[in-house]
């Protein structure tokens, strides 16, 4: 649940950003970091595009991904959002573009053997794993896993109420938009 920019637009005018509803199944997996793409539905005259977690179907499309800068218990997310008719609540949600150039650190990411000069593209629940030639790919690591201290985390080995915080390992990459890149 971390993602923070190291270098490029962001906090800006310049950045690229889209601010999407998410809908409530969604949400439950969302977390600051996570790669989201839109998703359009029809219903009769009217269309809507909300967000989805990224998952491996996502994978070999050309389709951008967007980094997410909420959480699904984020309170910006969850005053911004929509209650339905029925009682259904959908946070609306922030999230940056990898089309634009920025080095980020997240978190988001699973597997092993991931290091500097590979490239990341979109795996299970909106992390990022280690690119597969044909698939698309969305950050080039510039450094390889490593631990930082990162305040937004939840607190480990405390005493509830001391400390916020705790070691995450993070990877460190360009943003990159690469639709279905043949490595092989």
């Amino acid at each position: 649940m971390l993602l923070n920019v190291i270098k490029g637009a962001y906090p800006s005018l310049q950045q690229i950003s889209q601010d999407l509803l998410i809908s409530a199944e969604d949400s439950a997996k969302l977390e600051r970091g996570s790669c989201l793409v839109q998703n359009t539905t029809v219903s009769g005259s009217d269309t809507l595009t909300t967000w989805k977690v990224a998952g491996a179907t996502d994978q070999a499309t050309a389709t951008p991904v967007f980094f997410s800068l909420h959480g699904a218990d984020d309170y910006q997310t969850k005053m911004a959002g929509t209650l339905s008719s029925s009682g259904g609540y959908a946070p609306r949600v922030s999230a940056l573009s990898c089309t634009q150039a920025m080095e980020i650190e997240t978190d988001m990411f699973s597997g092993d053997g991931i290091k500097a000069g590979d490239y990341l593209m979109v795996g299970a629940d909106g992390k990022l794993v280690k690119h597969t030639s044909g698939n698309t790919a969305v950050l080039k690591v510039t450094k390889g896993p490593y631990t930082r201290w990162s305040n937004n985390m939840d607190a480990t080995g405390a005493s509830a109420g001391f400390r916020q915080g705790a070691n995450v390992e993070v990877v460190r990459g360009l943003t990159v938009f690469l639709p279905k890149l043949v490595t092989a």
